[in-house]
């Protein structure tokens, strides 16, 4: 049998985005378009984005998470990294959860910025909200997916079932008067599973921290009327 227009689209995509052939299996199992591949090569102009073998790799593992993930219940949102979206007590993490949420980064090869290591705590705190990876912002030479010193980004998807859209409503409504924050959407993929949203700014990480935070303590949601 001859090489078909997918095949051959298929090879380019693994030529072009420097793909393992395992992230070519996790691409094909997760429906993904080859086309789609190519067009999330970060250019010159993205320094933040992730190249794209990374960003398969953690796509098909927040699948993977997401299929093992137990119902809900008390402990449903410790154990996907979520709290209710309320007033941070720190006394209700406790010091085995940081532990473990520790070791997944670790393990998934992603440590995080000092820097940026509060807002992607408090990212998570929402409920639906998972990041999967940031940059705190790096002096010069910076590698392909670094951001440049004074600017940061943050990459997370959105679980539905989790409470993940009001979740992003209530981080647009902190963010939206905010002209250095920007918030985008990634078209990369055929299927919902695919999307993914990036945080990028100018600036003090801590600055939108607290904001998040006492957005968090004092309404914890907008007002419908807003």
């Amino acid at each position: 049998m001859g090489i078909t227009t997918k095949d051959a689209l298929w090879a380019e995509a693994k030529k072009r985005c420097r793909l393992s052939a395992e992230a070519v299996r996790m691409a094909k199992e997760m429906g993904l378009n080859p086309r789609s591949l190519i067009k999330n090569i970060p250019s010159p102009s993205q320094p933040w984005k992730q190249p794209v073998e990374a960003w398969v790799r953690d796509i098909y593992a927040k699948q993977a998470r997401r299929k093992q993930r137990p119902g809900k219940g008390p402990d449903a949102a410790a154990h996907s990294g979520g709290v209710p979206c309320a007033a941070p007590d720190p006394q209700a993490i406790s010091e085995a959860q940081r532990s473990v949420e520790d070791s997944r980064v670790r393990a998934r090869g992603y440590p995080i910025d000092k820097n940026i290591a509060p807002l992607v705590d408090t990212l998570n705190r929402f409920p639906g909200l998972r990041t999967f990876s940031s940059c705190g912002g790096h002096p010069p030479p910076l590698t392909v997916n670094q951001a440049p010193e004074g600017h940061y980004w943050v990459n997370f998807n959105v679980d539905p079932s989790d409470g993940g859209w009001p979740s992003l409503q209530a981080l647009a409504y902190v963010v939206a008067d905010l002209e250095e924050v920007t918030i985008k959407l990634w078209l990369a993929g055929d299927t919902p599973d695919t999307i993914a949203f990036e945080l990028s700014a100018v600036g003090d990480p801590s600055d939108l921290t607290a904001r998040l935070q006492a957005f968090r303590a004092t309404s914890g949601r907008p007002s419908p009327s807003r």
